[in-house]
């Protein structure tokens, strides 16, 4: 019979280690807790890469960036325990207008990056990360693998990608894309883009939630699903094989596509 002992140690000051020693797998988690700082004026950014996990962001009423990164790991033994914490870590960069956040997997490899992904047999690493982001700063989030995008309560622009996982915008302003594969993509908005910004899946509903009709060219598109606007006069119910609207005349292009879902434009309620 294998016997599995636990040991769970809890610390204030960063990082804290969690790891569970067996006869067989062996399973770690480290957390940190890390502040970055914005130097200069005008735009900043934050550039944050993962390739499994989770990235939540949530604006507040500060001028730094403050980070919590959750790392769970697997490995069949101790020596692909050892290879996991020697080929996979975590890159930041600090004191600039743009700042990164990125975990590198080996070979370099990145979310979003040349050289692509290709996992490891012998061990599992995932990056959970929980950010608070200055409201105007400009994101740059992507991630691949079991892992959700959250965005609350930012006003600046926006590239978001994912692909295994879905993504979540709430009380949003600002401009850009926010693109998966195989997941929903919500977005409500305190204001309508005014730049052009697309919203789209291949495996997933699309639902954008402004709250008023957007002065914009709104396309709205889908292969199988169905297709709804609360602001247009007449809403499109059905199963359209393909939908585009042009809400206005002269603004910018809102593009709200899916393969397998529904896509809808809804009017918030407050």
């Amino acid at each position: 019979m294998n016997r599995t002992l636990l040991v769970v140690l809890l610390c204030t000051a960063p990082p804290c280690f969690a790891a569970t020693a067996a006869a067989g797998p062996l399973t770690e988690h480290v957390s940190q807790s890390l502040t970055l700082h914005f130097a200069g004026p005008g735009e900043h950014k934050l550039d944050v890469r993962d390739i499994e996990g989770d990235i939540t962001v949530v604006a507040y009423d500060g001028p730094d960036v403050s980070l919590i990164v959750d790392k769970s790991l697997s490995a069949d033994n101790a020596d692909e325990m050892r290879a996991a914490h020697r080929d996979v870590v975590l890159d930041t960069g600090d004191n600039a207008a743009a700042l990164h956040v990125i975990a590198r997997y080996p070979n370099q490899q990145t979310c979003g990056g040349p050289n692509g992904y290709t996992s490891r047999s012998g061990y599992h690493v995932r990056y959970d990360f929980t950010i608070r982001v200055p409201r105007a700063v400009r994101l740059t989030l992507c991630t691949i693998n079991d892992g959700v995008v959250r965005v609350s309560a930012t006003s600046g622009d926006f590239d978001i990608s994912n692909v295994n996982g879905r993504i979540a915008m709430s009380d949003v302003s600002g401009s850009g894309s926010a693109v998966t594969v195989n997941g929903a993509v919500a977005a409500t908005f305190v204001s309508a883009p005014q730049r052009p910004s697309t919203f789209r899946t291949v495996n997933g509903d699309v639902v954008v939630t402004l709250p008023q009709p957007p002065s914009s060219n709104l396309h709205m598109k889908t292969l199988n699903g169905n297709v709804a606007n609360d602001f247009a006069a007449a809403p499109n119910a059905g199963k359209p094989v393909a939908s585009s609207v042009k809400a206005k005349q002269g603004g910018a292009d809102l593009t709200l596509e899916s393969l397998n879902g529904d896509v809808r434009v809804l009017r918030r309620s407050n």
